[in-house]
Protein backbone atom coordinates (compact mmCIF):
# COMPACT_ATOMS: atom_id res chain seq x y z
CA UNK A 1 0.00 0.00 0.00
CA UNK A 2 1.26 3.44 -0.83
CA UNK A 3 2.01 5.18 2.26
CA UNK A 4 4.17 8.36 0.58
CA UNK A 5 2.49 11.73 1.37
CA UNK A 6 4.53 14.20 -0.39
CA UNK A 7 2.39 16.75 -2.81
CA UNK A 8 4.62 17.29 -6.26
CA UNK A 9 2.99 20.43 -8.31
CA UNK A 10 4.96 21.31 -12.12
CA UNK A 11 1.60 22.45 -13.46
CA UNK A 12 0.25 25.81 -12.24
CA UNK A 13 -2.45 25.70 -14.44
CA UNK A 14 -4.40 23.44 -12.83
CA UNK A 15 -4.82 21.50 -9.87
CA UNK A 16 -1.82 19.15 -9.78
CA UNK A 17 -1.72 15.35 -9.21
CA UNK A 18 -0.46 14.62 -5.39
CA UNK A 19 0.75 11.90 -3.66
CA UNK A 20 -1.15 11.11 -0.97
CA UNK A 21 -1.20 7.80 1.89
CA UNK A 22 -4.09 5.99 1.47
CA UNK A 23 -7.62 6.52 2.65
CA UNK A 24 -8.40 5.94 5.71
CA UNK A 25 -10.99 4.57 7.22
CA UNK A 26 -14.63 6.59 6.30
CA UNK A 27 -16.86 7.36 9.20
CA UNK A 28 -20.05 5.58 9.48
CA UNK A 29 -22.68 6.73 7.28
CA UNK A 30 -20.11 8.55 4.62
CA UNK A 31 -20.68 8.02 1.23
CA UNK A 32 -17.55 9.05 -0.15
CA UNK A 33 -16.57 7.14 -3.35
CA UNK A 34 -13.66 5.88 -4.91
CA UNK A 35 -12.51 5.60 -8.39
CA UNK A 36 -9.11 4.49 -10.55
CA UNK A 37 -8.63 6.31 -13.41
CA UNK A 38 -7.00 3.67 -15.72
CA UNK A 39 -5.33 4.95 -18.80
CA UNK A 40 -3.17 1.75 -19.59
CA UNK A 41 -4.21 -1.68 -19.10
CA UNK A 42 -6.47 -0.91 -16.46
CA UNK A 43 -8.88 0.52 -19.69
CA UNK A 44 -9.51 -2.87 -20.10
CA UNK A 45 -12.31 -4.80 -18.43
CA UNK A 46 -10.92 -8.34 -18.85
CA UNK A 47 -7.22 -7.06 -17.06
CA UNK A 48 -9.16 -4.97 -14.32
CA UNK A 49 -10.82 -8.15 -13.10
CA UNK A 50 -7.34 -9.91 -12.89
CA UNK A 51 -6.73 -8.08 -9.94
CA UNK A 52 -9.54 -7.17 -8.62
CA UNK A 53 -13.70 -6.03 -8.38
CA UNK A 54 -14.71 -2.50 -10.08
CA UNK A 55 -17.89 -1.45 -11.36
CA UNK A 56 -18.97 0.53 -14.57
CA UNK A 57 -15.88 2.12 -16.41
CA UNK A 58 -16.91 5.65 -17.71
CA UNK A 59 -14.10 7.04 -20.84
CA UNK A 60 -13.06 9.95 -19.68
CA UNK A 61 -10.37 12.78 -20.33
CA UNK A 62 -7.68 14.34 -17.91
CA UNK A 63 -6.04 17.62 -18.43
CA UNK A 64 -2.73 18.21 -17.75
CA UNK A 65 -1.38 14.88 -17.76
CA UNK A 66 0.86 13.44 -20.34
CA UNK A 67 0.74 9.70 -21.18
CA UNK A 68 4.29 8.01 -21.69
CA UNK A 69 6.79 5.01 -21.87
CA UNK A 70 7.99 6.12 -18.79
CA UNK A 71 7.72 3.50 -16.43
CA UNK A 72 10.31 1.34 -16.54
CA UNK A 73 10.14 -1.39 -14.50
CA UNK A 74 12.24 -4.65 -13.18
CA UNK A 75 10.09 -7.29 -12.56
CA UNK A 76 9.42 -9.02 -8.79
CA UNK A 77 10.26 -12.99 -9.88
CA UNK A 78 6.81 -13.63 -9.01
CA UNK A 79 5.83 -11.67 -12.27
CA UNK A 80 8.07 -12.81 -14.32
CA UNK A 81 6.11 -14.98 -17.58
CA UNK A 82 9.09 -15.37 -19.85
CA UNK A 83 12.56 -16.05 -18.15
CA UNK A 84 14.42 -13.98 -20.87
CA UNK A 85 11.84 -10.80 -20.29
CA UNK A 86 12.98 -9.44 -16.77
CA UNK A 87 12.07 -6.08 -17.13
CA UNK A 88 10.06 -3.75 -19.02
CA UNK A 89 8.62 -0.61 -19.97
CA UNK A 90 4.51 0.47 -19.55
CA UNK A 91 2.92 3.83 -19.66
CA UNK A 92 2.51 6.06 -17.01
CA UNK A 93 1.68 9.84 -16.38
CA UNK A 94 3.54 13.00 -15.94
CA UNK A 95 2.45 16.29 -15.36
CA UNK A 96 2.01 18.21 -18.89
CA UNK A 97 -0.18 21.82 -18.76
CA UNK A 98 -0.70 21.24 -22.60
CA UNK A 99 -1.51 17.35 -22.54
CA UNK A 100 -4.38 15.08 -21.75
CA UNK A 101 -5.06 11.49 -21.86
CA UNK A 102 -7.76 9.33 -22.07
CA UNK A 103 -9.38 6.73 -20.20
CA UNK A 104 -11.51 5.39 -18.05
CA UNK A 105 -13.14 6.38 -13.89
CA UNK A 106 -13.37 3.38 -12.79
CA UNK A 107 -15.23 3.04 -9.36
CA UNK A 108 -14.18 0.50 -6.71
CA UNK A 109 -14.85 -0.40 -3.02
CA UNK A 110 -11.83 1.08 -0.70
CA UNK A 111 -11.53 -2.51 0.53
CA UNK A 112 -10.10 -3.50 -2.97
CA UNK A 113 -7.32 -1.03 -3.21
CA UNK A 114 -4.45 -3.26 -1.87
CA UNK A 115 -5.17 -5.40 -4.76
CA UNK A 116 -4.37 -2.51 -7.44
CA UNK A 117 -1.65 -1.60 -5.50
CA UNK A 118 -0.08 -4.65 -5.73
CA UNK A 119 -0.68 -4.84 -9.92
CA UNK A 120 1.22 -1.57 -9.68
CA UNK A 121 3.87 -2.73 -8.24
CA UNK A 122 5.99 -0.22 -10.25
CA UNK A 123 4.16 2.93 -9.72
CA UNK A 124 2.93 4.76 -6.42
CA UNK A 125 -0.74 5.61 -6.45
CA UNK A 126 -1.97 9.21 -6.37
CA UNK A 127 -4.93 11.87 -6.44
CA UNK A 128 -6.14 13.59 -9.17
CA UNK A 129 -8.56 16.97 -8.69
CA UNK A 130 -12.21 16.11 -9.75
CA UNK A 131 -12.04 19.20 -11.70
CA UNK A 132 -9.62 17.67 -14.04
CA UNK A 133 -11.88 14.99 -15.27
CA UNK A 134 -14.21 15.45 -17.94
CA UNK A 135 -16.27 12.85 -20.01
CA UNK A 136 -15.11 11.35 -23.19
CA UNK A 137 -18.15 10.60 -24.93
CA UNK A 138 -21.63 11.39 -24.50
CA UNK A 139 -22.03 8.50 -21.35
CA UNK A 140 -22.81 11.10 -18.53
CA UNK A 141 -20.41 10.59 -16.09
CA UNK A 142 -21.74 9.89 -11.97
CA UNK A 143 -21.76 12.54 -9.34
CA UNK A 144 -17.91 12.99 -8.78
CA UNK A 145 -18.16 15.70 -5.71
CA UNK A 146 -15.97 14.76 -3.00
CA UNK A 147 -14.77 11.84 -4.81
CA UNK A 148 -11.22 9.71 -4.19
CA UNK A 149 -9.95 9.43 -7.82
CA UNK A 150 -6.67 7.37 -7.60
CA UNK A 151 -4.22 7.22 -10.40
CA UNK A 152 -0.80 5.36 -10.48
CA UNK A 153 2.43 7.27 -11.68
CA UNK A 154 5.87 5.81 -12.30
CA UNK A 155 8.09 5.47 -9.26
CA UNK A 156 11.08 6.33 -11.73
CA UNK A 157 9.51 8.62 -14.22
CA UNK A 158 11.13 9.88 -16.97
CA UNK A 159 12.64 6.78 -18.84
CA UNK A 160 12.16 5.72 -22.12
CA UNK A 161 11.78 2.05 -23.95
CA UNK A 162 15.08 0.19 -24.56
CA UNK A 163 16.80 -3.20 -25.17
CA UNK A 164 16.73 -3.76 -21.38
CA UNK A 165 13.38 -2.63 -20.87
CA UNK A 166 11.60 -2.78 -24.04
CA UNK A 167 7.59 -2.39 -25.35
CA UNK A 168 5.73 -5.91 -25.35
CA UNK A 169 3.60 -6.11 -28.04
CA UNK A 170 0.80 -8.41 -25.93
CA UNK A 171 0.96 -5.56 -22.88
CA UNK A 172 0.36 -2.91 -26.32
CA UNK A 173 -2.94 -5.39 -27.62
CA UNK A 174 -4.54 -5.31 -24.31
CA UNK A 175 -4.47 -1.93 -23.86
CA UNK A 176 -5.70 -1.06 -27.73
CA UNK A 177 -8.48 -4.34 -26.72
CA UNK A 178 -9.83 -2.02 -23.47
CA UNK A 179 -9.75 0.99 -26.09
CA UNK A 180 -12.15 -0.51 -28.57
CA UNK A 181 -14.14 -1.77 -26.32
CA UNK A 182 -15.24 2.16 -26.08
CA UNK A 183 -14.35 2.88 -29.82
CA UNK A 184 -12.10 3.16 -32.49
CA UNK A 185 -11.74 6.73 -32.41
CA UNK A 186 -10.80 6.21 -28.47
CA UNK A 187 -8.20 3.66 -29.47
CA UNK A 188 -6.72 5.93 -32.19
CA UNK A 189 -6.34 8.67 -29.42
CA UNK A 190 -4.55 6.27 -27.52
CA UNK A 191 -2.31 5.40 -29.92
CA UNK A 192 -0.83 9.28 -31.04
CA UNK A 193 -1.52 10.75 -27.65
CA UNK A 194 0.77 8.17 -25.62
CA UNK A 195 4.59 9.54 -26.43
CA UNK A 196 8.34 8.58 -25.59
CA UNK A 197 8.17 5.51 -27.81
CA UNK A 198 11.29 5.70 -28.79
CA UNK A 199 14.70 5.01 -27.07
CA UNK A 200 16.41 7.95 -26.04
CA UNK A 201 18.65 8.96 -27.43
CA UNK A 202 16.66 7.90 -30.47
CA UNK A 203 19.20 5.61 -31.57
CA UNK A 204 17.69 2.08 -32.83
CA UNK A 205 21.18 1.23 -33.37
CA UNK A 206 21.83 0.66 -29.86
CA UNK A 207 18.67 -0.38 -29.00
CA UNK A 208 17.37 -2.42 -31.56
CA UNK A 209 14.90 -4.06 -29.29
CA UNK A 210 13.47 -1.69 -27.41
CA UNK A 211 10.37 -2.48 -29.04
CA UNK A 212 9.39 -6.75 -29.29
CA UNK A 213 6.83 -8.98 -30.54
CA UNK A 214 6.32 -11.28 -28.08
CA UNK A 215 2.94 -12.97 -29.15
CA UNK A 216 4.73 -16.02 -29.72
CA UNK A 217 6.31 -16.89 -26.15
CA UNK A 218 4.09 -13.84 -24.35
CA UNK A 219 6.42 -11.73 -21.14
CA UNK A 220 3.31 -9.81 -20.10
CA UNK A 221 1.86 -11.20 -16.94
CA UNK A 222 -1.97 -10.09 -17.74
CA UNK A 223 -1.46 -11.46 -21.23
CA UNK A 224 -4.93 -12.11 -22.51
CA UNK A 225 -5.24 -14.73 -26.28
CA UNK A 226 -8.27 -12.64 -26.62
CA UNK A 227 -6.36 -9.41 -27.42
CA UNK A 228 -3.81 -11.20 -29.37
CA UNK A 229 -5.94 -13.56 -31.41
CA UNK A 230 -4.94 -13.24 -35.30
CA UNK A 231 -8.14 -11.00 -36.00
CA UNK A 232 -7.00 -8.68 -32.68
CA UNK A 233 -3.67 -8.61 -33.46
CA UNK A 234 -4.26 -7.24 -37.21
CA UNK A 235 -6.26 -4.72 -35.67
CA UNK A 236 -3.87 -3.61 -33.65
CA UNK A 237 -0.52 -3.88 -35.79
CA UNK A 238 -2.76 -2.03 -38.21
CA UNK A 239 -3.15 0.96 -35.80
CA UNK A 240 0.08 1.01 -34.77
CA UNK A 241 1.52 0.93 -38.07
CA UNK A 242 -0.70 3.67 -39.52
CA UNK A 243 0.11 6.01 -36.17
CA UNK A 244 3.39 4.94 -34.86
CA UNK A 245 4.81 4.02 -38.67
CA UNK A 246 8.12 4.69 -37.25
CA UNK A 247 7.95 2.78 -34.15
CA UNK A 248 5.56 -0.06 -35.78
CA UNK A 249 8.70 -1.34 -38.58
CA UNK A 250 11.53 -1.21 -36.11
CA UNK A 251 9.12 -3.76 -34.19
CA UNK A 252 11.83 -7.20 -33.71
CA UNK A 253 10.31 -10.81 -32.68
CA UNK A 254 10.55 -11.24 -28.82
CA UNK A 255 12.60 -14.14 -27.38
CA UNK A 256 11.21 -18.00 -26.80
CA UNK A 257 10.15 -18.64 -23.59
CA UNK A 258 13.28 -21.61 -22.71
Amino acid sequence: TTTTTTTTTTNTTAAPIESQASPGPKAAGDAVLTYLFGYGSLICANSRAKSGSSGEAFPVIVRGIQRRWGAQVKLPAEMVVNPNVAAVSAVSVEEDASASCNGVLVQIDASEIEKFDYREAGYTRVRIAVDRVTAATDTALPGLGGADIWCYVSKTPGGRPSDTFPILQTYVDVMILGCLEISLDFAKQFVTTTMHWNPAPVDFASNPKSYINDRHAPAYLRYDPIASTDAAAKTADGLVESLRQHNYVRRVPGPPST
